[in-house]
C-alpha cells in the first residue's frame, strides 16, 4: 500500500489497528500505520517533524505553501494545535524526548520592509495545547537566509531550549539557550577562524550541556554552558553525516568516502578512535551514535550511479560492522540517498528515512532490529523529507514530498 502525501505515524512494534503499508515486492508485516494527514490540495511540504512526552505527541512544521505549525496527539490525528504562518520561508520543531515541552523556530518574512528582511522567531510551549506559545524570542533580523540555516533543540528533560540562526550577511551563527521560563543562558556567536561560517545541522547532548554544529562542514563541539569550542574536527562533505553520543565524548563524522570516529581522552582531547575508507564514489551519511557511544548505526550514500545506498550497524569497541543492509533500485533517475538515522540508547533499534527512487521500489521509511533484520518498511510518495523515532523505538514519524526531494512539486503528508 502506497500512501500519498501526508503526515504519517507508525507504530513499528505493533499499536493501533490500522492498514499496514508494505512495500509492493513484500516484505515484512509491519509497522503499524496509526494516522496520516494528507495535505489535500494545500501543496505544504511537511520538513519538520518531533516526537515528544515519550512518545505521546507530535510537533510537525509545513513549508512552501500554506505554511503552518501543528501539534497531534500520536493516538489521533485530530490537531490538539493549528498555527498558520503567512509569510513564513522555514519551520523547524522540537520536543523534548521525556516532558511536555514543544519549540519551533520560524522563520518570518517583515512584508512591511522596505527592503527583503526576515525575522527569526522562537516560539516554546510548555505543554501539548491550543494558543499562542507560553514564549517568543525574536533573533535579530536579517536581509538574507540559507537553507536549513536554523533549528532548535530540546533537552530530554525539557528544561533547557537550544536555538540557532545563521546570518549570511553577518557571517556567524547566532546562538541562544534558553531555560523553561524563557530566561536567556546564553547568548554567544559562532565563527570558524578562516572562511565562512553558516551552519546548516547540529545536534545536542540529551541533557543540553553540550552540541555539535556542522559550521560550513567543519563540526563543532560547543560547550553549552558556557560557548566554548570544546573541539573543533576537520573538514568533512557537505553531503557526509555527523553523530555525537549521549554522554558527548564520542563523536562521528562522514566524509568523501571515509568515516571517522574520535573520542575524548581523559586529559579532555579528543583523539581518532578509528577511521574507515570506503571505495568508489560513496559518502558516509546519516549516522547516530547510542548513548554509550559503543555503537555507530551509520548509511552510504553513492553519487552515480545512484541505485543502491546502504545502511549499517558497527561495534565500535570490537571494530567490525554488525550487519549490512543495501536498498536496491536497478535504474533509478534520482538520488537513492538516507536522509537520517535514528538509534535507541540501547543500540537495538535502527531506524530511518529516505528520499526513496523513482521507481518505488525502496522504502522512504524503515527500521531493522539488533540483528540487522528489516522489521518496518513504509513506502509514501515521493522523498521523506521530516523524520523522527521515540526514544524507545515504538514510534516512528515522517513527514514528507509528494515528489521526489530532486524534482519540483509541491504537496506532502505527516
Amino acid at each position: 500500500m502506497k500512501i500519498p502525501h501526508s503526515i504519517l505515524i507508525a507504530a513499528l512494534l505493533g499499536g493501533m489497528t490500522a492498514p499496514s503499508l508494505l512495500a509492493a515486492q513484500g516484505g515484512p508485516s509491519g509497522p503499524t500505520v496509526r494516522w496520516e494527514i494528507d495535505d489535500e490540495g494545500a501543496r505544504w511540504i511537511c520538513t519538520s517533524v518531533a516526537l515528544g512526552d515519550d512518545g505521546a505527541v507530535l510537533i510537525a512544521g509545513q513549508q512552501y505553501n500554506d505554511p503552518a505549525l501543528t501539534v497531534h496527539s500520536t493516538a489521533d490525528a485530530q490537531a490538539i494545535l493549528e498555527m498558520p504562518l503567512p509569510d513564513t520561508w522555514q519551520v523547524r520543531v522540537d520536543a523534548a524526548a521525556h516532558a511536555q515541552t514543544l519549540a519551533a523556530m520560524v522563520l518570518q518574512e517583515d512584508t512591511s520592509a522596505s527592503s527583503f528582511t526576515v525575522q527569526p522567531e522562537l516560539h516554546v510551549w510548555r505543554e501539548a495545547r491550543d494558543g499562542a506559545a507560553d514564549w517568543v524570542y525574536r533573533f535579530p533580523e536579517a536581509d538574507a537566509y540559507g537553507s536549513q540555516g536554523m533549528d532548535v533543540h530540546l533537552s530530554d528533560d525539557g528544561q533547557t531550549i537550544v536555538a540557532w540562526f545563521s546570518h549570511p550577511t553577518r557571517d556567524r551563527v547566532m546562538l541562544r539557550v534558553f531555560d523553561l521560563d524563557g530566561n536567556l543562558l546564553l547568548q554567544k556567536a559562532l565563527t570558524r577562524q578562516l572562511g565562512v561560517s553558516m551552519a546548516t545541522s547540529a545536534m545536542i547532548t540529551p541533557d543540553a550541556k553540550r552540541m555539535l554544529i556542522d559550521l560550513a562542514f567543519d563540526p563543532h563541539l560547543i560547550d553549552l554552558e558556557t560557548g566554548d569550542t570544546i573541539h573543533a574536527f576537520a573538514h568533512h562533505s557537505m553531503f557526509g553525516g555527523m553523530a555525537l553520543s549521549a554522554d558527548g565524548t564520542t563523536v562521528a563524522i562522514g566524509g568523501e568516502p571515509w568515516l571517522e570516529v574520535h573520542r575524548q581522552t581523559i586529559a579532555g582531547d579528543f583523539q581518532l578512535a578509528e577511521r574507515i575508507d570506503f571505495q568508489g564514489n560513496r559518502i558516509a551519511g546519516p549516522m547516530a551514535l547510542d548513548a554509550d557511544g559503543s555503537h555507530l548505526a551509520y548509511s552510504i550514500r553513492r553519487y552515480s550511479p545512484s541505485e543502491s545506498c546502504s545502511i549499517r550497524a558497527r561495534d565500535l569497541h570490537a571494530g567490525r560492522d554488525l550487519w549490512r543492509h543495501k536498498f536496491e533500485a536497478p535504474g533509478n533517475g534520482a538520488s537513492l540517498w538516507p536522509q537520517e538515522l535514528a538509534l535507541t540508547e540501547d543500540a537495538q533499534i535502527v531506524a530511518g528515512s529516505s528520499w526513496g527512487d523513482t521507481l518505488d521500489l525502496t522504502p522512504t521509511g524503515f527500521a531493522f532490529d539488533a540483528s540487522g533484520t528489516l522489521t518496518a518498511q513504509l513506502h509514501t510518495s515521493g522523498s521523506a523529507i521530516g523524520f523522527d523515532m521515540d526514544p524507545t523505538g515504538q514510534l516512528m514519524a515522517l513527514g514528507t514530498k509528494d515528489a521526489h526531494a530532486n524534482e519540483f512539486g509541491s504537496g506532502g503528508d505527516v
